[in-house]
């Protein structure tokens, strides 16, 4: 992953923690509607989801 130095100028980019459940990380965005901090974590949780939707 890239480090990532936040500039304290940009009054718009937003501090959010990553949902995905084994990470927790926390990145900087400017998009308000973020939830993972990267798209393979997305794809993870999205995957855990249909895994757990079709054993029941």
């Amino acid at each position: 992953m890239r480090s990532y130095e936040p500039d304290p100028k940009k009054v718009d980019e937003l501090e959010l923690v990553c949902e995905f459940p084994r990470c927790s990380r926390t990145f900087y965005t400017t998009n308000p509607k973020a939830v993972y901090c990267c798209d393979s974590h997305r794809a993870k949780h999205f995957r855990l989801e249909n895994e757990e939707r079709l054993k029941t």
